[in-house]
């Protein structure tokens, strides 16, 4: 059955992926020509290459509905093949839209062409793929962003715009209290939503690695599930290497050597507490460290349990 990856009792539809893939293709190729730049320039390049950037979100969701931790090798494996099937319809439909509706106008001189050594008879858009970082997006579609792994199981956004500022959202993976049957009650204290993850891992400890959050995945790990997706993607990829506190300078060395030794355009590394104001902030090690030193929850936090993370269906970013 080539319309399934299966893992276990579950599946990943590619039936409706590939579905999805042409008509965000579609949609961002209509982008191009109906955009305004601010110059004529900018105008006439975009047009000359008619580059998109389709990307995914939702993928650390993904991974939990499958049951597969972020950071083993079957999480890189299935990253491989859906990246692959991302590259093979993408580019195909760029290629049919080419042929329907015209190449972008550089195509000849291409190394996509076949004029170019390259093996296309058309394409449509220069580029096709790009993964952006879909943060603020993923919280308004209700999924985890891009392709990083859960930030935390409960944390607060700390908003840093001027028109925001001081205002702070607060948020907790509800696949996490599906699973252990829990349901919160609005309003719920930060104490009380970290006792209800705790309780769960503590009853189910077979969730405990499939829910990694992203300070408990290894900088190698993160570098290798970018690596993967790398593979395929036109463009950059945009994915933050999580260092602990404790890191060094030998442990960034690493992840950037191995990230160009695996093909990785670039990275974007960052060490936990090197910013005194941080936009996300993970409330389960906030609380542990209030706790520690015998201090009152912030009062000024809002209460978790207003807004839930993702219900566990994959969305297609663009």
């Amino acid at each position: 059955d080539t319309d399934w990856i299966r893992y276990g009792s579950m599946r990943f539809d590619l039936a409706r992926f590939d579905a999805t893939v042409r008509h965000a293709v579609r949609f961002l190729d209509d982008v191009v020509t109906i955009n305004q730049h601010p110059t004529p320039g900018t105008a006439e390049m975009g047009l000359r290459t008619r580059k998109i950037g389709l990307g995914v979100m939702g993928w650390a969701d993904a991974l939990v509905k499958l049951r597969i931790p972020y950071g083993s090798g079957h999480a890189r494996g299935l990253a491989r093949k859906i990246a692959q099937r991302l590259k093979l319809v993408a580019d195909a439909y760029s290629a049919h839209l080419g042929e329907l509706k015209g190449d972008f106008p550089e195509f000849r001189q291409s190394m996509l062409s076949k004029a170019g050594g390259g093996q296309w008879e058309h394409m449509r858009n220069a580029w096709r793929l790009s993964i952006a970082p879909t943060g603020t997006i993923s919280m308004i579609a209700d999924c985890s962003s891009g392709i990083e792994p859960l930030f935390a199981l409960s944390y607060t956004k700390q908003n840093m715009s001027a028109a925001m500022e001081g205002v702070r959202l607060s948020y907790v993976n509800k696949d996490l209290l599906a699973a252990g049957n829990k349901q919160l009650v609005t309003g719920a204290d930060p104490a009380t939503v970290n006792q209800h993850i705790r309780d769960i891992l503590d009853a189910r400890p077979e969730l405990v690695e499939v829910f990694k959050t992203a300070g408990e995945i290894s900088y190698m790990g993160h570098v290798l599930m970018q690596a993967s997706w790398q593979q395929c993607v036109d463009s950059a990829i945009s994915k933050t290497i999580n260092f602990p506190n404790e890191a060094d300078l030998d442990d960034v060395r690493d992840a950037y050597v191995t990230a160009f030794e695996s093909g990785c355009k670039g990275i974007t590394v960052y060490r936990t507490g090197s910013r005194e104001a941080e936009v996300l902030v993970d409330t389960m090690r906030q609380t542990q460290r209030q706790t520690e030193a015998e201090s009152p929850v912030d009062s000024n936090v809002a209460p978790l349990g207003l807004a839930l993370l993702a219900d566990g269906q994959t969305l297609i970013g663009v």
